[in-house]
């Protein structure tokens, strides 16, 4: 996509349309990490809201300036709620949960008719931060713990969850779904409180909040199998929930153990 500059535009057109170009491609562009190239949102600002607005400006180039500049504020402020640029806070799942409704919304607009569903969304993004929340506890854990039976459980949930992170962020990709690039506010909470503890007191902690975490993901894992229509999203789910049972079960035995 060619940004016309003002200098050149101006001559041809009146000033408040090279300003309607000049405010849509800063939208365009603006927190390019949130706005993938190939988004169903960047595909609708390049081949809706762009060349809408371009062919009005041609159009209307003998219109009243006041009535050029009603239409450059409309496509401004539909821009700016579309892209969401930056006002969910330092949340990551908000944020990503944010990004995937713009990209919802585009793609309604394109009447694309693999726009990915809401609960296919959420499940991704929400599996995506239980999984890391996993990872990191349970490195800690793997590193710290003086028992074996932690030791061993944490290494187990440390592989597992890697390889259903990779599944997770594989089927989030091919659906244009945005993850959190880290786990969200809450998650970090829990992760301070539980490394915070040292001895017998961090090993209690670390199984109880991983049993937690597990009977957490299991009710989300089983929730998506009635929310989404996502054939790839709903076998995902079903081959992962035995695994996470197992875990479970395995920690409930590890917690029994400790004095």
């Amino acid at each position: 996509m060619d940004f016309i500059p003002h200098p050149i535009l101006g001559r041809i057109l009146p000033t408040t349309i090279s300003i309607q170009h000049y405010f849509i491609y800063q939208i365009i562009t603006c927190r390019e990490e949130h706005v993938e190239k190939n988004s169903y949102v960047h595909i609708f600002f390049r081949e809706k809201l762009w060349h809408d607005s371009f062919n009005y400006a041609l159009k209307s180039k003998y219109m009243r300036t006041e009535k050029i500049m009603m239409g450059t504020l409309g496509a401004f402020t539909s821009l700016l709620v579309l892209c969401s640029c930056g006002n969910e806070g330092n949340d990551s799942v908000a944020k990503a949960d944010s990004i995937n409704k713009a990209e919802r919304r585009a793609a309604d607009s394109l009447e694309r008719a693999d726009r990915p569903d809401e609960a296919s969304s959420r499940f991704l993004v929400r599996a995506a931060n239980s999984g890391m929340t996993e990872v990191m506890l349970s490195n800690v854990a793997r590193d710290r713990s003086t028992r074996q039976p932690i030791k061993d459980i944490a290494q187990m949930l440390v592989a597992d969850h890697q390889m259903v992170n990779g599944q997770v962020k594989t089927l989030a990709q091919q659906r244009n779904i945005a993850l959190p690039d880290s786990i969200s506010e809450d998650s970090k909470k829990t992760y301070d409180d539980v490394v915070a503890k040292r001895g017998t007191d961090f090993d209690k902690k670390y199984v109880n909040q991983m049993i937690s975490n597990h009977e957490e993901s299991i009710n989300l894992f089983e929730g998506v199998l009635n929310d989404t229509n996502d054939a790839g999203v709903k076998t995902f789910a079903q081959n992962t929930l035995p695994k996470l049972r197992e875990h479970l079960e395995k920690l409930k035995q590890i917690k029994d153990g400790i004095k």
